[in-house]
């Protein structure tokens, strides 16, 4: 970029100045919809538009780019306040676990830090992993969940909550099944297929 002087200041500038623009609206249509409730699609529509319903976008960027940004920064935004509500509530928070969607979608890094746990400083607890805060990479769909205190250590003398259910390309299993259990139900065809052959 030149140093051509446009309206006082350099191209430079002015392209400097046109990314923060373009990225403050993009931040603010994604919180104005995650505020409304709206699903991804329609948050998506936000920002590339829709010429059939006569919305404008605020970019010129293809649909599949958009959602990839739409449904990052809305796991970013939740991602961020499930942490804030950790560390208000750090008095009955022992730390976090690593949770990854159990199918085959899920990328290798995301396999190898399910199931993994920290304490609130991020020294970890369950496996030897750095902690990372989700998301990781593009279209993650991983969180960190909560790991609180029992109503023992609490004092209480009231029965533990029975571990439930979650999501699987299978469907419902127990909600503390580790990555490696899930694998185990595959197939070796579908394992060489999920993390490669050996």
């Amino acid at each position: 970029v030149s140093d051509s002087l446009i309206q006082g200041a350099p191209l430079k500038d002015w392209w400097e100045k046109m990314g923060a623009d373009t990225a403050f609206k993009f931040a603010a249509q994604v919180r104005q919809g995650v505020v409304a409730g709206e699903t991804l699609q329609q948050v998506i529509m936000r920002i590339v538009g829709s010429k059939k319903k006569g919305i404008v976008g605020i970019m010129e960027i293809s649909h599949r780019h958009a959602s990839t940004l739409v449904h990052d920064s809305i796991m970013q935004i939740a991602n961020d306040a499930r942490m804030a509500t950790y560390k208000a509530n750090a008095d009955i928070m022992k730390g976090f676990e690593w949770l990854s969607t159990l199918d085959s979608n899920t990328c290798v890094s995301c396999m190898a830090y399910s199931g993994a746990q920290w304490d609130m400083e991020g020294k970890p607890i369950k496996g030897n992993l750095p902690l990372q805060h989700p998301p990781q990479h593009p279209n993650c769909r991983c969180v960190l969940t909560p790991l609180t205190t029992s109503y023992k250590e609490l004092g209480l003398n009231i029965s533990e909550m029975p571990v439930g259910t979650r999501a699987s390309d299978e469907g419902q299993v127990k909600a503390d099944m580790s990555f490696s259990e899930f694998l185990g139900r595959k197939t070796v065809e579908q394992q060489d297929e999920m993390l490669g052959k050996g």
